[in-house]
């Protein structure tokens, strides 16, 4: 897997036409980069830019063209700011069938991204067997997520739709950049529906990895 690195950008409001271009030394960044967010703030234009994560970038040489004319612009690396919010909820399969090398698997997955997430990323823990529980709401503390990992349980049943809505609830009311990450082995068993979670993801624009 190719390793990502997120970049703060700044634009004058005339960025929000059609025909935006972000540009850095080395040119690569052109055709590799991807904005992940954008939301505007008075008559600035922020977005959240990923590039490959293995090529150092210089952003002060960072250039942006819309249409073709150049507009006021900056960068830095998302990691130095707290401009755009950015909340991840971590939605854990917590039942029985997740026993064994499933669930320590799970853990492992989940203190990972804990130790390698930037640290002004909020982390919730939504868990899901026969109940929903919001274990952690997002939060900056890193040890207090840890600890809710460490200590998580098994139970019967599996409400992986409804554990998966309540995590796009728990990311928040929509503001800056919001994702679910799901742990799950499996379907749901419950007598919940597909539809109304996905319609809720398209509606919510919270972005859901599973």
């Amino acid at each position: 897997m190719t390793s990502r690195r997120r970049t703060l950008g700044r634009l004058g409001a005339a960025a929000a036409a059609l025909g935006l271009l972000v540009a850095a030394a080395p040119a690569w960044a052109v055709d590799d980069a991807s904005i992940d967010h954008s939301e505007f703030s008075g008559d600035t234009l922020k977005l959240l830019v990923s590039v490959p994560g293995d090529v150092e970038i210089d952003y002060k040489s960072v250039t942006v063209n819309v249409s073709g004319s150049p507009v006021d612009a900056s960068a830095e690396p998302a990691t130095n700011s707290t401009e755009i919010q950015r909340t991840t909820v971590l939605a854990i399969d917590t039942s029985n069938s997740m026993a064994g090398d499933r669930i320590s698997e799970a853990k492992k997955a989940a203190l990972t991204y804990l130790d390698t997430v930037p640290d002004n990323v909020r982390i919730g823990i939504v868990t899901f067997d026969n109940d929903v529980q919001v274990r952690q709401e997002p939060s900056l503390d890193r040890d207090a997520s840890k600890q809710v990992i460490d200590d998580l349980a098994l139970h019967q049943n599996t409400a992986l739709y409804d554990g998966v809505a309540k995590a796009i609830d728990a990311t928040g009311a929509g503001d800056g950049q919001r994702q679910v990450l799901v742990l799950s082995d499996g379907k749901d068993n419950t007598k919940a529906s597909l539809d109304p979670v996905i319609e809720k993801i398209k509606k919510s624009k919270v972005n859901v990895d599973v």
